[in-house]
């Protein structure tokens, strides 16, 4: 839908200036799953299941003039707003991409069944309206879950109504975006109103209770979430007022991948600290706000070494005060909070993004994780206050020197892959974040595949391959015989490789003179090799 033209706006028999909004909001598709570098729904549905995880709504807005505004309310059958986004003061672009969802399993939408809506508005006129049904399950309202809580490591309690001591318990457990039923049990007590079972150790991660009865009539579904045990303090330093602008589940961003992330701005305070102690992997890209891609900007991943890694994501460039290799205690400071890579105006679009994960990657599956400082009074929005004290607090210098281990060098790190008879040396450019191909055609029976990337001085390169049959390797896919982006060559040997024709990119990460300069060296064992660069 159009705003007034400025013709209209003339039209009016007033004096007064009225700004001339150009953006229009393409109509809206629904679906299962979205992809947010496409913009668009992977699995288009107009009706969805009160077991389906998760609705989500994906369009464009297009001529976006600067200080528009976007909402994206989810209505209710009996018309309450079930969750709302706001985006106030947008970017001017010829197009701009959003994607939002509603949580279903396990929360408020499973439990009202019907005809929902959801509406956009453009500059507060309503723009879009896309309406779908969340089905109720056939013998749903029989017996109903309201909480479950643990009672030790094998343990559920279940609270609600109509319970009966014939009931069984089933567990599912959420994998990507499908839940897979793991477990079931009997009762060990069961009143009309509580029902406790016996589990076995569930591993972090969320799972839905659904209880069925002995006339086979189904419960609704309750969501519950097993968080790791370590411990997490805000990254902010101690008594500073910040406002939480989106907790997990959170409709601007918070699904998929990010399910358990937290978005924190700032109100005075600038200066982002640890949350746990750990070894610093530093990635100051030199990037700034950006809608082109949906990236982390400028980033920083702490490893804890007990397999846990925290991320802090969207950070200024030039202010980190901690680099790669760094062992930093629980609330040193980090960097400052900026708006790198892909974020909008909440807070001036300057917020951290912060999320734990068990691989290394920050693109990895989030996991669940509490902060210290929010236990006795969790919230999702609203203002927060941390507790996470250091006399290493400040952003205005950087750590002590002797905090610091030394960072890998090249004659530290693992040495290159030497040349070989068959091998191909090529030289690169790439400029910074845009992608360098070349093709490698590996034939049955090959023993090995070999890729390695040594970037220039002053240049910083990542590798990644993907395989005939589209599976990726790299430091956010298949991290099998890779070295990772830490070494100063990296590199690649995969064993018994697929065979067919390989794509073999490198992504340019920095460069002091625009564009990123590389040599490839790539070899796979009686395979024939064939160059076909795509810059």
């Amino acid at each position: 839908m159009r705003r007034w033209s400025s013709s209209l706006t003339l039209a009016c028999c007033c004096v007064c200036t009225i700004p001339l909004y150009s953006g229009t909001v393409r109509p809206p598709a629904l679906g299962k799953s979205a992809n947010e570098t496409t913009c668009a729904v992977t699995a288009p549905a107009s009706r969805f299941s009160v077991t389906d995880s998760e609705a989500f709504v994906a369009f464009h807005a297009d001529r976006v003039a600067a200080g528009e505004t976007l909402h994206i309310d989810w209505v209710s059958p009996n018309g309450d707003i079930e969750s709302s986004i706001p985006y106030d003061g947008l970017p001017a672009a010829n197009s701009l991409c959003f994607v939002s969802h509603l949580p279903i399993a396990g929360f408020q939408p499973a439990a009202n069944p019907g005809t929902w809506q959801v509406r956009i508005y453009w500059n507060q006129q309503l723009a879009q309206t896309k309406v779908f049904v969340i089905a109720g399950e056939p013998n749903t309202g029989v017996a109903r879950i309201t909480s479950v809580s643990r009672n030790g490591a094998n343990a559920l309690t279940l609270d609600g109504r109509a319970f009966t001591p014939g009931s069984v318990v089933h567990i599912a457990q959420l994998s990507g975006r499908t839940w897979r039923y793991i477990h079931a049990a009997m009762p060990t007590d069961a009143t009309a109103t509580r029902i406790q079972i016996e589990i076995p150790k569930l591993a972090v991660g969320e799972y839905l209770a659904v209880i069925r009865d002995e006339r086979d009539r189904v419960s609704n579904s309750a969501r519950f979430v097993i968080a790791t045990r370590e411990s997490y303090r805000l990254p902010l330093p101690a008594g500073e007022p910040w406002m939480l602008t989106q907790g997990p589940y959170g409709g601007f961003s918070h699904y998929g991948q990010a399910l358990h992330a937290f978005d924190i701005a700032p109100v005075r305070g600038r200066c982002l600290v640890a949350m746990r102690g750990g070894t610093v992997h530093a990635y100051d890209r030199g990037m700034v706000q950006s809608h082109a891609s949906r990236t982390f900007g400028n980033y920083i991943t702490i490893d804890h070494g007990d397999g846990e890694y925290s991320h802090y994501a969207h950070l200024a460039t030039g202010t980190f005060v901690v680099r790669t290799g760094q062992r930093v205690e629980q609330g040193q400071a980090l960097a400052t909070v900026g708006n790198s890579g892909y974020t909008f105006p909440m807070g001036g679009g300057h917020h951290v993004h912060v999320h734990v994960t068990r691989s290394f990657g920050i693109a990895s599956q989030s996991i669940p994780f509490e902060f210290e400082d929010l236990r006795a009074n969790p919230r999702h929005r609203g203002v927060i206050i941390s507790s996470n004290s250091s006399p290493l607090c400040d952003c205005a210098r950087p750590a002590s020197p002797q905090m610091a281990v030394p960072v890998l060098t090249a004659a530290s790190a693992a040495p290159r892959i030497a040349p070989r008879p068959g091998a191909r040396t090529e030289k690169g450019t790439v400029p910074f974040s845009e992608w360098w191909n070349t093709f490698v055609t590996v034939r049955p029976g090959s023993r090995t595949l070999e890729v390695s990337v040594t970037p220039d001085e002053g240049s910083d390169v990542d590798l990644h391959l993907v395989s005939p049959s589209g599976k990726h390797y790299g430091w956010y896919g298949d991290t099998t015989g890779y070295s990772g982006q830490t070494a100063p060559v990296e590199n690649f040997q995969l064993p018994n490789p697929e065979p067919g024709r390989w794509r073999v990119s490198v992504q340019g990460v920095r460069s002091s003179v625009g564009q990123a300069t590389f040599r490839l060296e790539t070899f796979a064992s009686t395979a024939s090799i064939a160059s076909t660069r795509n810059r």
